[in-house]
């Protein structure tokens, strides 16, 4: 990551590449919006160039490295939430409309739903009433995170019956009990913010 020896970046050096990559993703998610699906599959492949870059799987592998496991999510730096938030959100976008070929790589061949579950899996602090300004942010950050991650399963589902392979293997790969527990978070903390109005 950073340190102070030899060829590693400064905290500050790191912090300035994780809002660049993370800029770099909300330009490729804003490439392929509007379910333009020519621009989609170019993500995968470019059949005018000798050789293709695979983007998808690139972002999928940049995901599983800062969301690792849940220990590594919970010590992240803000701007590696942030980055990882974007990865979701660009991958989520390159899936809408649906783009059959785009889901069915991220949901089975690039198992970009190991990092979905590490996000997930992560147990959230009770919300207290003595939160610093920064302990606020940091929640909401996380919540946005875990949003984003629930994201890219949806757009995954969008177009497919429960017959479906992707349907099947996303079921298989994600456990019920971590989808229901989000939804009974978010549920609980909006009732609190409604109480507080």
């Amino acid at each position: 990551r950073y340190g102070d020896d030899g060829g590693k970046d400064t905290l500050e050096q790191y912090q300035m590449k994780l809002e660049q990559a993370a800029d770099t993703f909300e330009v490729l998610q804003l490439f392929v919006e509007g379910h333009n699906e020519e621009f989609q599959l170019l993500l995968s492949r470019q059949p005018s160039h000798v050789t293709s870059i695979d983007l998808l799987h690139h972002a999928v592998l940049t995901l599983l490295v800062i969301c690792e496991d849940t220990d590594i999510i919970e010590s992240m730096l803000d701007e590696e939430i942030c980055l990882a938030q974007q990865i979701f959100s660009f991958l989520a976008e390159s899936c809408y409309g649906p783009c059959i070929e785009n889901q069915i790589a991220i949901a089975t061949k690039l198992d970009a739903v190991v990092a979905v579950r590490n996000v997930l899996k992560l147990t959230l602090p009770m919300e207290r009433n003595d939160w610093s300004e920064s302990e606020i942010n940091r929640f909401m950050l996380m919540i946005k995170l875990k949003l984003a991650a629930m994201q890219l399963i949806f757009a995954c589902f969008e177009g497919h019956t429960n017959e479906d392979d992707v349907v099947t293997i996303l079921k298989g790969k994600l456990e019920p009990t971590l989808l229901s527990q989000l939804e009974i978070t978010l549920e609980r903390m909006a009732r609190r913010r409604i109480a507080h109005l």
